[in-house]
């Protein structure tokens, strides 16, 4: 059985891993909204790192405790240059917000939303999600591939202004 010393690091190791990989299920579409969960995002980021830090100081097997600090060490240097990168879109006067692309529907409700911004110059960024909740200005999602659609979906391509119904069980 693991002790509350190295259990915690490794949960809290487990879910930073998680977020950097998957980003957070979260959208805001007001900028100062946007800005502020950001910070509060980070603020959190940062609580985590502490926890692992002060409970990775309690172990006792020097092995456990030095890949403790490795993995850390490895995800901190991540978060930070992902904290620059976003310290840099706060701190401009442009930010890039998401903008849907193409949104799939099907009979029972369930969506999914294609979605691109424009990050910097020429850098642009694509991704699909899977809406859990919409409340207008804000959204939870998770990310999906609509390469797996199956059965009856109104497809909205909103830059062209189509609105189509396609079965994707028989193109495949």
């Amino acid at each position: 059985m693991l002790n509350r010393n190295l259990f915690i690091p490794i949960i809290a190791l487990f879910f930073l891993t998680v977020c950097l990989i998957l980003g957070t299920p979260f959208e805001f579409k007001i900028e100062q909204e946007d800005t502020i969960a950001t910070l509060v995002q980070c603020f959190l980021v940062v609580i985590f790192f502490a926890i692992v830090v002060y409970f990775s100081k309690k172990i006792t097997r020097r092995l456990l405790k030095i890949a403790i600090i490795t993995v850390t060490s490895f995800l901190g240097i991540l978060y930070i240059l992902n904290g620059i990168w976003i310290s840099l879109i706060l701190t401009s006067n442009y930010h890039p917000m998401w903008q849907d692309l193409i949104v799939y529907e099907n009979k029972s409700g369930t969506k999914i939303i294609k979605q691109w911004r424009r990050t910097s110059g020429s850098i642009y960024d694509y991704r699909t999600q899977r809406i859990i909740a919409d409340y207008g200005s804000f959204k939870v999602f998770i990310p999906a591939n609509p390469d797996n659609l199956e059965g009856v979906w109104k497809v909205n391509q909103i830059e062209k202004n189509i609105i189509e119904e396609i079965n994707f069980t028989k193109k495949k």
